[in-house]
């Protein structure tokens, strides 16, 4: 199967969980968390809400082992198609982040 098009197929799946669990209730923050894991080599993706005065939620919406930043940079353009939400990351590197600025996913 053709790299651009599996990663474009991945990049549906985020939308559609995404669109799973997006309510759009006043009051409340949406964003979602990108997560390096280094065991598998890949990244892993949360949507978060958080109402004012409650706990955060936090639901998994994708796990991509073996996934290259340069797979991960066209996941992330086809999400921002759809939505704009905060991009918070973690486990990512400095020159990772400012590639990921650079091109305006995050």
């Amino acid at each position: 199967m053709d790299v651009k098009k599996e990663n474009k197929q991945r990049g549906q799946k985020l939308v559609a969980a995404i669109h799973q669990y997006f309510k759009n209730i006043s009051r409340t923050r949406y964003w979602i968390r990108l997560n390096y894991y280094a065991p598998t080599d890949g990244y892993n993706f949360f949507f978060e809400q958080s109402r004012s005065r409650t706990l955060s939620r936090s639901q998994p919406i994708g796990d991509f082992p073996n996934t290259s930043f340069d797979d991960l940079l066209e996941i992330l353009i086809v999400l921002r198609k759809t939505y704009h939400f905060t991009i918070i990351t973690a486990n990512l590197t400095k020159e990772e982040n400012i590639q990921l600025r650079k091109h305006g996913v995050l």
